[in-house]
């Protein structure tokens, strides 16, 4: 199982230290890349954890609200 995830729909104002503060819940984030870009779906990164149990149990969050909008959540291909 792979510990990287993709994390998409966040608005593009939303700050490194936030996807870390929510995902840091699930475990180490040992690598956090963002790729903003203007455009109606907001910005995207790949959350990379220390353990699969982590990156497993962060799934949880796909669906869920940030800032009024949903994330997406899925292994990153």
């Amino acid at each position: 199982m792979r510990t990287t995830l993709y994390v998409g729909g966040f608005a593009l104002d939303t700050s490194e230290a936030t996807l870390r503060d929510i995902f840091a819940k699930f475990g180490e984030v040992t690598d956090l890349r963002m790729i903003l870009r203007a455009s109606k779906d907001g910005g995207f990164a790949y959350i990379t954890f220390a353990t699969v149990h982590a990156a497993e149990a962060a799934l949880s969050l796909n669906g869920q609200s940030l800032c009024e909008r949903p994330l997406r959540v899925n292994l990153a291909r």
